[in-house]
């Protein structure tokens, strides 16, 4: 009997040891799979719940800052057009008691701009440089310079020269009062359009 036993215990192992290789070892790792598969389906869903807070939180941003990008939108324009920028230059110069004589826009700065078909979906800032001789003082230069820092134009004055006149110039406006002397000064004014 005590062989019986023996062999009937070996053999209720094995049967045991083959039940587990068969059918739960199998299942065993699947469970293990799956528990894998959801760690990871809750790291995606967490990354993507972090993503989707992050949009949420620079949208939310962007809305309580619409007036200021509004106002930067309006100052960069997408297609340059020089004609109300000069328009605007010379009503500034007035207003603040110069004399605009010339606004030239470099050559290289032109021709960028001529001729070429702008490309789609680009936004890239581009400047825009041109130079501007205007004659007054230099307290309505100083004026002047401040009034294009306030300008909604994103401006920038790359350089100013001046040389004083040897003979005045008279000019006769409501605005500009006939000046004894004075200075001509010679701008080099940058903008900025995409």
């Amino acid at each position: 009997m005590a062989i019986n036993k023996l062999v009937t215990t070996i053999i209720m192992l094995i049967i045991t040891l083959m039940v587990m290789f068969l059918f739960v070892l199998p299942k065993y790792q699947e469970f293990k799979d799956l528990e894998q598969s959801i760690i990871q389906k809750q790291s995606e869903y967490q990354a993507m719940a972090d993503y989707y807070a992050k949009i949420t939180k620079l949208f939310s941003d962007i809305e309580s800052r619409r007036e200021v990008l509004t106002k930067v939108d309006s100052a960069l324009k997408e297609d340059i057009s020089f004609a109300p920028l000069i328009y605007f230059l010379q009503i500034k110069g007035i207003e603040n008691g110069l004399v605009v004589k010339s606004i030239v826009p470099p050559k290289d700065s032109l021709e960028s701009y001529k001729g070429v078909a702008p490309k789609k979906n680009t936004k890239e800032v581009k400047p825009a440089v041109f130079n501007i001789s205007l004659f007054g003082s230099y307290q309505n230069l100083k004026k002047f310079l401040s009034a294009l820092d306030n300008s909604a134009q994103l401006m920038q004055v790359n350089s100013v020269s001046l040389s004083a006149l040897a003979v005045p110039l008279v000019v006769k406006s409501s605005k500009i009062q006939n000046q004894k002397g004075g200075y001509d000064f010679n701008l080099e004014i940058q903008t900025y359009t995409y």
